[in-house]
């Protein structure tokens, strides 16, 4: 599931209801999310499987309505001490300044931000100060998708792997990324899709 597309039916404190194909899935959402009641939106989304202390386990879904939001919750989500739940609260800060604190390591700064507390900021600074090279970073992952130049297949591989690598994922990470890809299931060669499964299939890695 790489994005939902539904009607807002419910809006919680920080979850909605998302009715889709007449099937209704609770969503959580970072705060200060602008989201509009009995509206029909878009939302990239990424389910994780919970492991209770019974061996019990449950899935959540987690929605964006910013395909970069949602690339760097999946990133935050590999670090250390940093669940899904925390990772909701540190981007629902402004996400200009996240990473212009991010990349100066500006760890007072990054403290002082709401849901950051002082072992976060060292796991975030620590694990990705050196990933982002300047503060557009996260953006070039859009592989500009709105071009309507011509492209074949090995181009637009191409252009998957730089926004990978300019997010900060390594060369074994996309490698692992691509290689769970099920090709079978794409229609057409949408770069947004089959970006959004790779950095999903190298978070599932991290996560287990």
């Amino acid at each position: 599931m790489i994005y939902i597309i539904g009607k807002v039916t419910y809006i919680g404190q920080n979850y909605i209801y998302l009715e889709s194909n007449f099937i209704g899935r609770k969503i959580f959402i970072k705060e200060n999310e602008k989201i509009i009641f009995g509206k029909t939106m878009k939302f990239f989304t990424t389910e994780i499987v919970v492991e209770t202390s019974k061996g019990q386990s449950f899935s959540q879904i987690y929605g964006f309505l910013s395909f970069n939001e949602f690339a760097l919750f999946n990133r935050l989500i590999t670090l250390p001490s940093i669940g899904p739940k925390t990772a909701l609260n540190v981007l629902s800060n402004d996400s200009d300044l996240l990473l212009k604190y991010i990349i100066n390591r500006n760890y007072e700064a990054l403290i002082n931000m709401k849901g950051i507390s002082e072992k976060i900021a060292k796991v975030i600074i620590n694990n990705l100060g050196d990933v982002y090279e300047d503060k557009n970073s996260i953006e070039k992952q859009n592989i500009n998708n709105q071009k309507q130049d011509v492209q074949s297949d090995e181009e637009k591989y191409i252009e998957i792997i730089e926004s990978l690598k300019a997010l900060g994922y390594t060369k074994n990470e996309i490698e692992y990324g691509i290689s769970k890809l099920d090709e079978s299931k794409y229609k057409d060669f949408v770069i947004e899709d089959i970006l959004a499964d790779i950095i999903k299939n190298i978070a599932t890695r991290k996560v287990n």
